[in-house]
């Protein structure tokens, strides 16, 4: 009977790690596929335009910008995503034209893909094409955009797409706060950068604190119900590690308004309701436009006005703290029409929209962090 017994058991481990097998090479012939495509040169599609324009016929079509770099092209590119959810609200079919881009960076793909998601969430087609440039569609590839694109979605808490590559883009995306998993992502980003784990205190605070204003602030009417998105690409050749943190919630500015002069606010009790009145008080005048607020909100210096407290590192000013003590860098931040690099300490309006806030950074050698 004992024999019996193994053989049994040593057929279902053997059938186990042939169903395991079957998976893995599944997932590489869909990876080969995908790289001789781009290796030819043709869309995700094939290459015969009669057949490509009957299949999305319906689908309203949007170009995307060469340069498709959220940073340095911050304008174009936020443009380019307010063309793709005009098309979210009226719950009409998209389909991204990427052939031109020559450039990516990792904020535009992560706004990208958080976007998408809400295509496919909703249950409206959403599709798209390689661009033709090689390092672009790589990039774009390796975050598990096009396999993202036949996958079927349903709205739920949580989403994880992982990139099949070791060098890759790994994105995430809650509604709550996890400390657990910024912990494991910055684990790993030590890994990385040093080569061992290590503790990295202000990129673990800064992340924390961006799930916590999303969940508090991101949706006026129902807090805690819009997902962030955090992403993280591992470059082992150079040694650093990128960081991208996305909600497509109010923006900072709009969920500023609603507490603006105290009366439209959904809670009284907010700190920050009424703040405008104050800012008067304090400076002598009205705020010379958004940049003006977010430059006074990073020092702190409106929240001390406000609530009459210091930061002590809580927020935005919390967050340029850490940056400004060397706990990570080159700190961009997209919200609504501002723009500002905390690495050069510019700040600049835009004449375009960003529905939402976005931040990117990097972690790497040259960083504090504790062994």
């Amino acid at each position: 009977m004992k024999r019996i017994s193994r053989r049994k058991w040593h057929k279902r481990v053997q059938l186990s790690r042939e169903r395991k097998y079957a998976k893995r090479r599944r997932s590489y012939q869909r990876w080969r596929k995908q790289k001789n495509r781009l290796s030819q040169g043709t869309t995700a599609f094939g290459d015969r335009r009669a057949d490509w324009l009957g299949r999305f016929a319906r689908y309203a079509h949007v170009q995307a910008p060469n340069r498709l770099e959220i940073v340095e092209s911050t304008e174009k590119v936020v443009h380019f995503i307010n063309q793709i959810e005009s098309n979210l609200a009226s719950g009409t079919p998209v389909f991204v034209d990427l052939s031109g881009v020559k450039s990516i960076d990792y904020g535009a793909v992560i706004v990208l893909l958080s976007t998408m998601m809400e295509f496919k969430t909703r249950g409206i087609p959403f599709n798209g094409n390689f661009p033709k440039d090689t390092l672009a569609c790589a990039l774009l590839i390796y975050s598990g955009f096009f396999d993202s694109l036949e996958r079927t979605f349903t709205k739920k808490e949580q989403y994880d797409i992982h990139s099949r590559e070791p060098q890759g883009i790994f994105t995430h995306a809650r509604m709550r706060v996890n400390s657990r998993l910024s912990a494991d992502l910055i684990e790993a980003a030590s890994i990385t950068v040093w080569g061992e784990p290590r503790r990295c205190q202000g990129v673990q605070s800064a992340m924390l604190e961006l799930m916590l204003n999303t969940n508090n602030h991101a949706d006026l009417d129902s807090p805690g119900k819009k997902h962030w998105w955090v992403s993280v690409f591992h470059d082992t050749e150079k040694k650093v590690v990128r960081f991208a943190f996305v909600d497509l919630g109010v923006g900072v500015f709009k969920s500023l308004e609603s507490k603006r002069m105290g009366i439209a606010s959904r809670n009284l009790k907010d700190k920050w309701t009424g703040w405008l009145p104050k800012w008067v008080r304090l400076f002598g005048a009205e705020p010379d436009g958004n940049a003006q607020i977010l430059e006074k909100m990073l020092t702190g210096e409106l929240r001390k006005s406000v609530t009459g407290e210091d930061h002590r590192g809580r927020g935005l000013p919390g967050i340029a703290e850490r940056a400004g003590r060397n706990q990570f860098s080159n700190l961009h931040i997209v919200t609504n029409n501002v723009r500002c690099s905390l690495e050069d300490n510019s700040f600049s309006t835009m004449k375009a929209n960003f529905s939402g806030t976005l931040f990117v950074w990097e972690l790497n050698k040259n960083n504090v962090s504790i062994q």
